[in-house]
């Protein structure tokens, strides 16, 4: 007699010859269900389009703006840029009247709030962003007017941009891309080799060619 210990119990030859005996006759148990109900239910028909790959429409439609991101099926960054301006915009004006113009409030804390809401909704996704200079233009502009709008410094007074930024102790939008993707590129480079993010990094066209005239700005 064999004696197998498990978790401090004893299994004997007589308890598993049990047990193979048991699911033996559970596994071949003949079925109960009647093979004529299973001719009468109906067939629907097969759709084969779903065995095809979906168009970068269908993608598009089906994505959506994802967690806030506008994909376009073009690849461009218009809409998307748009969108987050649009989203900082209005995270800022709610902010307006209870925080960025009360004068109980100190500028420091001011700074901390625009850079924990109003920047991160600017910037969300940054990491995967292909910025052309009108891109780069636009976020510029909507950075340096809100910190002009929560510093209460008009044209008027004649402060330079990077006057503004120092004030502020903050970097510029493109600086802040730069060290985003930066850092993202960084964990990517330390993925395995079978991760498709990874192998798209280092990826390469077999085939096509660049359009001809100079690159977009």
């Amino acid at each position: 007699m064999t004696f197998i210990s498990i978790n401090q119990s004893v299994i004997t030859d007589s308890i598993t010859e049990r047990w193979r005996e048991h699911f033996s006759t559970l596994l071949n148990r003949p079925s109960t269900v009647d093979p004529s109900g299973l001719d009468a239910i109906a067939e629907k028909p097969t759709l084969e389009k779903l065995d095809l790959p979906p168009s970068l429409e269908e993608i598009t439609k089906a994505a959506g703006p994802y967690l806030g991101s506008v994909i376009s099926s073009d690849g461009s960054l218009d809409r998307e840029i748009s969108a987050r301006i649009s989203k900082a915009s209005q995270a800022l004006g709610r902010l307006h009247t209870r925080v960025m113009n009360h004068k109980c409030i100190k500028l420091a804390t001011k700074i901390k709030v625009y850079k924990a809401v109003i920047l991160t909704s600017l910037l969300y996704g940054c990491e995967t962003w292909t910025l052309y200079r009108k891109h780069t233009k636009q976020l510029e502009h909507f950075h340096i007017r809100s910190l002009r709008s929560i510093m209460g410094i008009k044209w008027q007074d004649r402060v330079t941009n990077l006057e503004v930024l120092d004030r502020a102790s903050l970097i510029s939008i493109e600086t802040m891309v730069l060290k985003a993707q930066l850092r993202w590129t960084g964990h990517v480079i330390r993925m395995e080799p079978f991760r498709l993010t990874l192998q798209l990094l280092y990826g390469e066209l077999r085939q096509g060619q660049r359009p001809r005239g100079r690159p977009k700005k």
